[in-house]
C-alpha cells in the first residue's frame, strides 16, 4: 500500500491493467452482488428528488420494488441502491437491444435527459473505497464476471478509471496519483 494524500492506495493498482467489456459480460456486475452500490447522502436526495425523470422507464418488477420498499435500501451499515430480489439484479438496470444490463441513470445522462450520471461507486467498479479509523482506502475487487476485462492488452485500471476517480478525490489527487506511478496525465 501507498499513501496520496489521506488516501492508503492498493499496491496492485500500479500494474493492474482493465477493460470493461460489456459485449462479453453483459453487464453483470449490477446483477451479481448481495447489496446494491452504495450510495451517498446527495445521491440519494438526487434519485429521492428525481423520481420522476427516470421511474417511467424502470421494468415492471423494479417498478414493483420500488413501490414497495423505496428508492434507496437502507442497514445499520449505510444506503443501497435496491435488488430485485436478494442477491439480485439492482432495480437501476435496464436492458438493451443486445441483452446488456445498463443502468439507467447512465443511459438517461448520455442522452442528456437527466444531470446525473450514476452512483459514484458504480462508476468506480471494479475500484472499491472504503474507510477505516486512519484513512480512506483505495482497493480493487476481482469478480468472476469481469475476468475477461482484466488483460495485457488492458488500459492501466486507474487511466481507465481516470474520470470516476476524478468524481471521486478531484483532478489534483488522480495528477498525483499519476506522478507517483509515473503515468502521462
Amino acid at each position: 500500500m501507498f499513501f496520496i494524500e489521506d488516501v492508503m492506495v492498493s499496491e496492485g493498482l500500479k500494474t493492474l491493467k482493465f477493460g470493461c467489456n460489456l459485449e462479453k459480460c453483459k453487464g453483470l456486475c449490477c446483477v451479481d452482488g448481495d447489496l446494491g452500490g452504495p450510495v451517498t447522502k446527495d445521491e440519494q436526495d438526487w434519485i429521492k428528488n428525481n423520481k420522476d425523470s427516470f421511474y417511467e422507464h424502470l421494468s415492471e418488477d423494479a417498478k414493483a420494488v420500488v413501490d414497495r420498499d423505496g428508492l434507496i435500501y437502507k442497514d445499520n451499515d449505510g444506503a443501497y441502491t435496491p435488488l430485485l430480489e436478494e442477491a439480485g439484479a439492482c432495480v437501476y438496470l435496464t436492458e438493451d437491444i443486445d441483452g446488456i444490463q445498463k443502468c439507467i441513470f447512465e443511459r438517461l445522462y448520455f442522452e442528456r435527459k437527466i444531470d446525473f450520471r450514476k452512483p459514484l461507486s458504480c462508476h468506480l467498479f471494479p475500484l472499491l473505497v472504503s474507510e477505516n479509523h486512519y484513512s480512506k482506502v483505495l482497493s480493487f475487487e476481482k469478480r468472476a464476471t469481469c475476468n475477461g476485462c482484466f488483460t495485457k492488452d488492458s488500459k492501466l485500471m486507474v487511466k481507465f478509471e481516470q474520470e470516476a476517480l476524478t468524481r471521486q478525490f478531484g483532478q489534483d489527487w488522480v495528477k498525483k496519483l499519476y506522478e507517483a506511478l509515473n503515468i502521462e496525465v
